[in-house]
């Protein structure tokens, strides 16, 4: 068994190592010195630090006076003094005033001071004894010029279990009056008395609660304690092990990853005993109803509702709910999951679980080392530890192999991608997968697939003729039904299987994929089909209907009920995954989008393979700007999906708040191309990142394996000047015309108009531009690069006409317009400004796109200088504070572009008359400057404005500077009648849904 670091009391430490050792809480640190210092009257503010076992009191307390000690001006003013960390012996006041003196004795060393501490021991009288002590105190004080600071921890059982009433009060009036006397106390729990005005510690403190350590605070803790990084995807499940308790934290940091599954049951066994006097004494204080609740949420593992916690207690659900209220007052429990209206609790510190859990005997002790493995170990780890449980069990008989067969399978389990099991399974000894419970497991785990071709309809019904009650026939014949759009016949076999087995998941599952399939039907028929199919299903099939039922009430617009149902389905089935994801859809469907985050975020802890969930979970994430915490989610799904090129793409379409990181994004690629070696998308990635580090060798070959064996005729352009770049102008001539008398695409085209503007034979470059725009082209780059030929050949219509074609040939036509006014936008095509205003104003005249429309609008009339048109747009785009804060940085240029061209009064009335005014303080400032108008902002903010300020006089002076350019145009009567015949029709107006919008969740039901 591995050596486990020895615990230390942060009491006895030497201060250099303290300090040292100190690397979080230091906001906490900086309060309590705050109130120290600002003690200089009459009475002192005494300071009550807050938090349950393990949180880091002790050290904080003590690293606070080892500053106390080591600032010259705090030392100055104030002498420490500091009791053990459990006080037993006072038991009066009297006992506490001597107590303290004897404390001061053994820090000063002092001999007057020892020989006054040994006068007062004989006394038994407590009020001689307490104003002798406390006279000798204040003596000392006064010697020194100093005032006391009393150090002690646990003041709830002080003055809750130690202290009569009188002697706390008799305290309290010491405390209160004697200015030369401040307490710097602790306590693992809030008291009632600490808030009732007839006792006598009624907001005698300031209450300062100590948090759970952040993530990052948590990577902090264990970069000190093992010397090594904890890399992101890593931090969060550590965070949520821990509970972000210091001391957990610290114990699991000093836990070696690299062990055999036999010693990893060992050491977890042997932790867990090392700490049980810890673990023992917290549950034992607990009252037996509240014990009872606390040891079922520990058992429990994954975070659960009332209704759950009062079915395995066999309880009544108010009962559990006032008992969970109460637990989670005294911070021992929290509420881990708010989703909606629905509370999931769980213990506050998770390695309580692992403590009940590992002492149990079979199943759930193997569940403890799981749960474990899956939070703490890497993939590679995870994978080593697999072959490493698989030779250690070929050495076992069969009982004592049980474990590491149960760990094993339950492991494999975990990992959806099919192609890291066979390579683990490819690494067991043959022995081991020939073990007869093994063999049995993975059966069970990887059945063997079905060959046989599919059965007719007229074979179906012919077994169903001899055997009425086939479950497997009846669905297969429904899907028969299904497939050329019988779906009533269908439902009626469906419903035929469920009145024979009502627990099938796979039944249940494609019915309620034909109802919502089935267009025609009515909201109303739907819903009540649904509501059926809820009340007469039991088990799996139940848990997805109800989930679904819900999803269907918010498809037919009956919100407050979809909501309920949604609600009530979380309640009883909190550890579903899929129920969660459902959930998710429902509210995202409600425009409830905080829910719908909240839902997807459970379902992805539940289970972050669940892709489903963790894309459309990030994709709202970066909705709300959360990139890191969407960066998280994507790599732990990567993990146990590798080989899922939308994850990958995801991943690397993330925003970078400072910048793009080309060598990080071209790490992921590789990873990405070494998984889905023939994903078309993953490799142009590749060679693009590649031409933006200029490795042009490098893309190259990436781009010719794109456009000569995966026929990627978008990827050609990038090829051209992959070769261009290296001056390889013969190739790419030789090429080029190859693949355009080969494939004369619109892509090809233009990679040949490039290779003839090298050349300057203008006349063949115009010829393969105007050749290009009679075809569709679909690229964005080519497009792009296709109008700046144009428009360097003084073809405005060609180009034109190209932006039209693009638009046009994609089938979301809002996405595309988006896409190329971007584009226009981005490469300063000043003659196509007056079509992105033309298209701004379509966009914008569409409901759901309303705001992004008006938000590209009022750019390029900004970029235009028309002023006077701005400010309509400008106010939709401002009355939304969040899409404002989205697009702060457009906004910011925009509005200082306002004020450069001498618009910042009309400009700050704009921003000042809208909601998003406080999301854009600075720049409110900056403005308000200006034109002149007070303003009194905090220093963060007006260092920020002045920033502003400044920039926006280097472009007023810039623009001074400019000869004035030619005003675009806007678009003439007759182009608007020309544009008018070139758009597609349409009968609805388009959505653009973010990224990650669910696909239908019948698939994942």
């Amino acid at each position: 068994m591995a050596t486990l670091r020895l615990k230390h009391n942060p009491s006895h430490m030497p201060e250099d190592e303290l300090i040292r050792s100190f690397v979080v809480r230091q906001r906490d640190l900086a309060a309590i010195l705050e109130t120290v210092r600002e003690n200089t009257g009459s009475s002192n503010q005494h300071l009550l630090i807050l938090g349950p076992r393990g949180m880091g009191k002790t050290t904080l307390v003590n690293r606070a006076v080892a500053e106390i000690r080591r600032d010259p001006a705090l030392n100055k003013r104030w002498y420490p003094i500091l009791f053990d960390e459990e006080s037993y012996t006072v038991t009066s006041a009297g006992e506490l005033w001597f107590q303290a003196l004897s404390h001061l004795a053994d820090q000063t060393q002092d001999r007057e001071i020892e020989r006054a501490r040994r006068a007062l021991q004989p006394i038994t009288d407590r009020d001689r004894l307490r104003d002798a002590s406390l006279a000798r105190l204040l003596e000392f004080a006064d010697a020194q010029h100093k005032r006391l600071l009393l150090v002690f921890e646990n003041v709830d059982m002080i003055f809750d279990d130690q202290l009569t009433e009188d002697d706390a009060w008799d305290v309290r009036h010491t405390l209160q009056n004697e200015p030369r006397i401040a307490v710097l106390a602790t306590s693992t729990t809030p008291l009632d008395a600490f808030h009732d005005s007839d006792k006598p510690l009624y907001e005698l403190f300031r209450e300062h609660t100590l948090e759970r350590l952040d993530l990052e605070e948590c990577r902090t803790v264990w970069r000190l304690v093992t010397g090594a990084e904890l890399p992101p995807n890593q931090a969060r499940p550590i965070q949520i092990f821990t509970g972000g308790n210091t001391r957990l934290l610290t114990i699991l940091a000093t836990f070696a990853k690299d062990r055999s599954f036999r010693e990893l049951m060992d050491d977890l066994v042997g932790l867990i005993d090392e700490n049980t006097p810890y673990f023992k004494h917290n549950v034992e204080a607990l009252p037996k109803e509240s014990r009872k609740i606390f040891v079922t949420l520990a058992e429990l593992w994954s975070p659960a509702t009332a209704r759950q916690v009062a079915d395995h207690t066999r309880g009544d659900v108010r009962a559990v709910s006032a008992q969970l209220g109460r637990l989670q007052q005294q911070g021992i429990i929290e509420v881990a999951k708010r989703v909606d209206k629905t509370m999931m609790y769980q213990v506050a510190e998770r390695m309580y679980n692992l403590y009940h859990l590992l002492r149990r005997r079979g199943s759930a002790r193997v569940q403890a080392v799981v749960e474990f493995i899956v939070r703490y170990y890497d993939q590679d780890g995870m994978q080593r530890l697999l072959a490493s449980m698989a030779t250690e069990a070929c050495d076992l008989d069969g009982d004592r192999r049980e474990d590491h067969v149960r760990a094993y399978v339950e492991l494999l389990r975990r990992l959806p991608d099919q192609q890291q099991r066979d390579n683990i399974l490819g690494h067991a000894p043959a022995q081991f997968l020939e073990l007869p419970d093994i063999v049995r497991f993975l059966q069970e785990l990887t059945p063997e697939s079905d060959e046989s071709p599919p059965l007719t309809e007229s074979e179906l019904r012919a077994r169903l003729a001899k055997s009425p009650d086939d479950c497997i026939s009846l669905r297969q014949l429904a899907q028969v039904l299904i497939s050329r759009g019988d779906f009533d016949d269908a439902l009626r076999f469906l419903d035929r299987a469920l009145s024979l087995d009502n627990t099938s998941l796979d039944t249940a599952t494609l019915m309620i994929k034909t109802l919502l399939d089935n267009r025609a039907l009515t909201p109303e028929i739907r819903t009540n089909s649904l509501r059926r199919l809820a009340s007469g299903t039991s088990g799996p099939a139940e848990e997805a209907a109800c989930a679904m039922l819900a999803f269907g009430l918010a498809l037919a617009g009956m919100h407050d009920e979809a909501r309920e149902n949604a609600n009530e389905a979380l309640e009883r089935w909190p550890g579903n995954p899929t129920t969660a994801y459902v959930a998710g859809c429902v509210f995202f469907t409600l425009d409830d989008r905080t829910a719908a985050k909240e839902a997807l975020a459970h379902a992805a802890d539940l289970d972050p393979s669940n892709m489903d969930a963790v894309l459309f979970l990030s994709a709202l994430l970066v909705e709300a700007r959360a990139f890191d915490e969407a960066e998280g989610h994507l790599r732990g799904c990567l993990a146990l999906r590798p080989r899922e090129p939308k994850l990958w793409l995801a991943l690397l379409d993330l925003p970078r708040p400072t910048g793009a990181d080309p060598q990080s994004a071209l790490a992921d690629l590789k990873k990405a191309t070494e998984f889905n070696p023939h994903n078309v998308d993953l490799a142009y990635r590749m060679g693009d990142v590649l031409s933006h580090l200029s490795r042009w060798d490098e893309a190259e070959e990436v781009f010719r394996r794109l456009v000569t064996d995966m026929q990627a005729d978008h990827a050609l352009c990038e090829f051209v000047i992959s070769l261009l770049r290296q001056d390889k102008l013969e190739e790419a001539r030789s090429f080029t015309q190859q693949r355009v008398a080969a494939s004369p695409s619109s892509e090809a085209h233009v990679a040949a108009s490039m290779v003839f503007a090298i050349d300057v034979n203008i006349s063949r470059e115009r010829y393969h531009l105007e050749q290009a725009a009679k075809l569709p082209c679909t690229d964005l780059k080519a497009s792009g690069l296709l109008m700046r030929g144009l428009l360097k050949l003084n073809d405005v219509t060609g180009a034109r006409r190209a932006a039209i074609q693009f638009s046009s040939a994609e089938r979301n036509r809002p996405k595309a317009l988006f896409l190329i006014n971007e584009l226009i936008l981005r490469a300063a095509f000043e003659p196509l400004y007056p079509d992105v205003v033309e298209w701004a104003q379509e966009l914008a005249a569409t409901e759901a796109l309303t705001t992004p429309g008006s938000m590209l609008l009022v750019r390029v009339l900004g970029r235009m200088n028309v002023w006077d048109q701005v400010w309509s747009p400008l106010q939709i785009v401002l009355s939304d504070p969040s899409f404002a804060q989205a697009n702060l940085r457009d906004i910011v240029e925009l509005l200082s572009l306002a004020a450069a061209h001498g618009h910042a009064s009309q400009a700050y009335t704009v921003l000042m008359a809208s909601p998003s005014a406080p999301r854009l303080e600075p720049l409110v400032v900056a403005l308000a400057r200006i034109i002149g108008e007070p303003t009194n902002p905090p220093q963060e903010v007006s260092e920020v404005a002045d920033d502003l300020v400044r920039d926006i006089e280097k472009l007023q002076a810039a623009l001074a500077r400019k000869p004035a350019a030619p005003r675009p145009k806007q678009p003439s009567p007759e182009h608007r009648q020309h544009r008018r015949a070139t758009k597609n029709s349409r009968s609805t107006k388009p959505t653009v849904p973010p990224k990650g919008r669910p696909r239908s969740p019948t698939k994942r039901a």
